[in-house]
């Protein structure tokens, strides 16, 4: 028998469409943290130049 108090564990899990969004925004955080290429333009230029930061 289950015990009453115990936590619904099902509820913190993550749906697929939640963890991909969360791996598109991980992945665009570690790209500007790097200087990535933000703007497509085939340059490696760092964010504070793109004037993003």
């Amino acid at each position: 028998m289950s015990d009453p108090n115990e936590t619904d564990l099902s509820a913190l899990a993550e749906t697929p469409e939640e963890a991909a969004a969360e791996a598109q925004q991980a992945e665009l955080d570690a790209r500007e943290a790097v200087g990535a290429d933000l703007d497509d333009d085939g340059e490696n230029v760092i964010a504070e130049e793109e004037g993003i930061s």
